[in-house]
């Protein structure tokens, strides 16, 4: 059950005293229609924040909290809303993060808090991960409030000793000479064998220099690789590279 604390009069509003109601963690004044009504309009005139920060352990874009805040701050200004943060540190939990405030021009409001690990890493101290856990909890507070898009998946946060799970790239498909050009293909085959020459042996070469098989490579390296394996360097090397 919600707990409910009276507050001043509201001067010359339209509604009564504001009463404080719990919602989920959230505590919310007794009315916020007019809040809701702004933020619904507001969150349609938020545009995708751009990604202008690089997290330097995972080499990915990301949008850092003014990119947010640019999105952010006309719309709610046009509707009459605001979002002051408040700095929260908890050092027995080790958490730090902010007390969130929306606020809407008829007085209504919303507030929680947001809250993530501090830890001091290698070269970070306890005040500086206390900022990084707060300017964190920030800019998740006012994306998740104003539904703010990025259009990427939050792994920023691995550099403040939070754990981002890395997904592998897909490997591009190689080119296979033997269908982009099958004619050029068995014309190689064919002058292997005129020269006394094994594929294997060309490949096994191949492979142990870092390139790839004989006929996965690229089509604009193709002459150039053909040249060099009848050269008499090439073929004293396959000799050397029967498997």
């Amino acid at each position: 059950m919600a707990t409910e604390v009276d507050n001043e009069e509201a001067g010359s509003r339209e509604f009564g005293p504001d009463r404080l109601l719990g919602i989920d963690g959230t505590t919310t004044s007794s009315s916020i229609d007019r809040l809701a009504l702004a933020l619904c309009k507001a969150q349609a005139e938020v545009k995708k924040a751009i990604k202008n920060s690089l997290n330097p352990h995972l080499r990915n874009k990301y949008a850092d909290l003014e990119s947010v805040l640019d999105v952010v701050r006309p719309a709610a200004a046009k509707h009459g809303l605001s979002f002051p943060c408040f700095p929260v540190t908890d050092q027995d939990r080790g958490v730090a993060g902010v007390r969130w405030m929306l606020l809407h021009k008829s007085g209504q409001y919303m507030t929680g808090t947001t809250l993530h690990k501090a830890a001091p890493g290698r070269g970070t101290n306890a005040a500086q991960a206390d900022g990084i856990a707060i300017s964190y909890a920030k800019r998740y507070a006012v994306s998740s409030v104003f539904s703010v898009a990025t259009g990427l998946t939050d792994t920023d946060g691995a550099g403040a000793g939070a754990k981002a799970t890395e997904h592998p790239k897909a490997k591009p498909a190689r080119p296979d000479m033997r269908k982009l050009s099958p004619k050029k293909w068995r014309g190689f085959l064919a002058a292997l064998q005129d020269a006394g020459l094994e594929l294997e042996a060309v490949n096994a070469h191949l492979q142990r220099n870092g390139k790839p098989k004989a006929h996965e490579v690229a089509e604009e390296s193709w002459p150039k690789m053909v040249k060099w394996v009848f050269s008499d360097e090439g073929r004293k090397a396959f000799q050397k590279a029967k498997p």
